[in-house]
Order: C-alpha cells, then structure tokens, then sequence
C-alpha cells in the first residue's frame, strides 16, 4: 500500500493531479475490467491521499543560486575531515581552501567544517561582518560529518535549512569605546549608533559600557 500511494502521490505532483482525479479503473464509464486478488476502496483510496496532502511538511525554503567561485569549503583540518567532505565537494564543486583567514571578504556562501576547535564562532562572524551572506558550519566527527553532507547531495541541497539565525555579539575590553567596536566590526567608526540602538536595554549613555558587557552586534547596513 505504501509504494502505491509513493507512486500516486510522485503522479500527481508531475501531472499537477487533484485527489478528486483520483480515480480507480472500475469507476471509469465503460470499464468492466476486473483484476484478480485484492481491490481497493477507490473512496478510501482519495480519503488516505487527502490526508496525506493535509500533513505533508511545508516545502524546505529554495536554496539560493550559487555561480562559480561564490561557494568555499573551508577545511583548516583537511587530514581530518577531506575524505568526509569529497562526495559534497564533487558534486557540487565549491572552492576549497585550508586557510580561514583568506577567506575572509572573499566567498559569498561559506561552509566550514569542523568544530569551534577548527573554526572558531569569532572567525566565522569576520566572515559574516566581511560581507559573506551564508556562512554555515558543518561540526562532529568525521563520520557525523559524512552523513551530513551526503545527505545534502541526496537531496541536491548545497545548504542546510537555516534556522533563526544567531546574533552576533561582542565582549567589551578594557578601553574599548562602541566607534572602536564599530570600527572593528563594521569598517566604519561611525555606525557606533547602531551598535547603541540594539544595545538601549544595558546601556543608558554611548560613553558608558564595562568590561564584560556582552554587545548584540546586528548586521551591517547595506
């Protein structure tokens, strides 16, 4: 029953089929066909695929188009984890690079492998602040990684689905002013306001922020 429905349901999504075109041969006019073993309910039949089509999982969000030379692999432990990530990258023939910090301001899409250890949270956010617009990483061991990235060539997917994304932050220093952070972060000392603006729930005046103070840095103005 299940391969039936399978292949009802890859039928109907080629031909664009509405259940109520569902139809079993004995209910078309003409028809005295009978086929020997077991028949099914033609009824029952639509009622199963209808609620299939109810509690079907929304559509995954489209993947963006990628041209040559705007996707990077990032491998800083290649000995470790190449043989994992080759099937992904013969498929879909990304840059490959062993060194993060060329990365920087250079790829469009990022994926990195391996854990904070490799690749650090701070580097992958120099590389979110350098303009890249999808930086993921790809962390566990080889095999977890393998089945990760084997799952996304099954799938022809180059990225996974984003969830929420997470924002960036910073650790005040000692002497630190928000145009420094600014500066730091953005290129620019003059975009401190927005730092302070996203800030206003801990910080009361610009001049004021301490050691410590975990900043929300959002992204930067286009």
């Amino acid at each position: 029953m299940e391969s039936l429905l399978n292949l009802i349901q890859h039928l109907r999504q080629k031909y664009n089929i509405s259940v109520e075109n569902v139809r079993g041969h004995r209910e078309l006019r003409g028809n005295g066909t009978t086929c020997p073993g077991y028949n099914i309910d033609p009824a029952q039949l639509r009622a199963t695929i209808k609620n299939l089509d109810e509690t079907k999982p929304p559509d995954p969000d489209p993947q963006p188009e990628v041209k040559p030379g705007e996707h990077v692999v990032l491998l800083p432990d290649a000995d470790r984890y190449f043989d994992a990530a080759a099937t992904y990258i013969w498929h879909f023939q990304p840059d490959v690079s062993f060194a993060i910090d060329q990365a920087v301001g250079r790829w469009k899409y990022v994926t990195a492998i391996g854990d904070a250890s490799g690749i650090s949270d701070a580097q992958l956010d120099r590389l979110r602040t350098a303009g890249a617009v999808l930086v993921q990483r790809i962390s566990g061991n080889p095999d977890t990684v393998r089945a990760t990235l084997d799952q996304l060539v099954e799938t022809d997917r180059r990225f996974l689905e984003e969830s929420e994304p997470k924002p960036q932050t910073y650790t005040v220093q000692s002497g630190d002013t928000l145009s420094g952070i600014a500066r730091q972060v953005y290129g620019q000392a003059s975009l401190w306001t927005i730092i302070f603006e996203a800030n206003r729930d801990i910080l009361s005046e610009p001049s004021r922020i301490k050691p410590g103070q975990v900043l929300k840095i959002p992204p930067k103005p286009v």
